[in-house]
């Protein structure tokens, strides 16, 4: 009797779960680094979209102003092998003609990428014994006895971190290892979108990617807005909630023979809840000595000519960056790059909100 007992326990411990410390790999399979590089892997796959069509358009035949031949062969090379892009750099574009080229790409090199990663793993096992019912036939009466337990169990793990890229970094560093059987970095990590965990798959990245270059370049995107002197800044933040649960009762009864006290029914009532919720949120911004240069490129990119020359080297914010910042923010801190930097400022912005006091009227 107190086997079978045991065996319904032991199973309903199974169906709920014995990890103690919750991650995404027990649902999933997919291991906390292996998020981070498939989404470093999408946004390495926006940057490198948005850069093959910007050369697309560069070579394109316009009224007034014929195309860059070497657009077109650069882009036609890096829609046929993405991973020839890491070999790309201003200087490819020679002659004084094509200075504000030079430029506009050493602007777009020098954007800056923080990623911040807020996972909250809770799981709820509710275990309970409500009808182990035990009965006892003597001198012609039926005694009967229900015995009743309960246990319940909650364990919750709270992981964040921030890292942070430049789409120079993306595009000359990442996916540049090849593995023993001839796979790179991002090679599987590049997947479909994931409706039931979304943190696993696809999360969007190329929207905000061609949305901030759009308002960054063709706009006017200003600073943040409580230091608008401050570069051209965007955060996103997702929150991804996935909720599983499940129960199981199983029963089993006897037909008691004798006067001793028997077991006639046992049932076990066990339940699991886990509950996921993951935020990411991801800031673009570029290094601070980049707001006084984007005004010319902006005049260059909507030239008919697309040929001036402006050479404004003091502001140029430079692929090759070696200055290094920190940002000990309210709820993120990190750095890199001055714009590695001012993205993480952009992200600790977007997420200090939320705990902002609003004085009554």
């Amino acid at each position: 009797m107190f086997r079978l007992f045991a065996f319904l326990l032991s199973t309903l411990l199974v169906l709920a779960g014995c990890t103690i410390r919750p991650l995404p790999e027990d649902v999933t399979g997919v291991t906390t680094p292996q998020i981070v590089m498939r989404i470093r892997c999408e946004t390495r796959d926006a940057v490198i979209e948005h850069l093959v069509n910007w050369l697309e358009d560069l070579g394109r035949d316009y009224p007034g102003r014929p195309g860059v031949a070497l657009g077109r062969e650069l882009a036609a090379k890096y829609r046929a092998n993405p991973n020839e892009i890491r070999e790309f750099r201003a200087d490819l574009f020679k002659g004084p003609q094509y200075e504000q080229v030079r430029n506009l790409i050493e602007v777009f090199y020098a954007i800056g990428v923080a990623y911040n990663f807020d996972l909250t793993m809770t799981v709820d096992n509710d275990l309970s014994a409500g009808s182990a019912n035990l009965q006892r036939t003597a001198a012609g009466s039926v005694f009967k006895l229900g015995l009743g337990a309960s246990m319940t169990r909650r364990r919750s793990n709270d992981r964040t971190f921030t890292i942070t890229d430049t789409f120079s970094s993306l595009l000359t560093q990442l996916n540049v290892r090849v593995w023993a059987d001839g796979h790179r970095e991002c090679d599987g990590h590049v997947v479909q979108e994931n409706h039931i965990y979304p943190i696993v798959g696809q999360i969007g990245v190329t929207k905000l990617v061609y949305d901030y270059l759009e308002l960054t370049i063709f706009g006017g995107l200003a600073g943040t807005k409580s230091t608008p002197s401050l570069p051209p800044t965007m955060a996103d933040k997702l929150t991804f909630t996935t909720t599983l649960d499940a129960s199981a009762t199983p029963k089993i009864t006897f037909t008691p023979t004798g006067t001793a006290f028997q077991l006639t029914d046992a049932a076990i009532t066990g339940e699991l809840k886990r509950t996921d919720v993951h935020e990411v949120t991801m800031g673009l911004a570029l290094p601070t000595n980049a707001s006084a240069y984007l005004s010319s490129l902006r005049s260059f990119i909507f030239s008919p000519a697309r040929n001036i020359a402006v050479d404004n080297r003091s502001a140029r914010p430079g692929r090759k960056e070696t200055t290094t910042s920190v940002v000990l923010g309210a709820r993120v801190s990190g750095g890199g790059t001055p714009a590695e930097a001012m993205a993480v400022y952009a992200v600790d912005q977007l997420k200090s909100r939320q705990f902002q006091l609003v004085p009554t009227p």
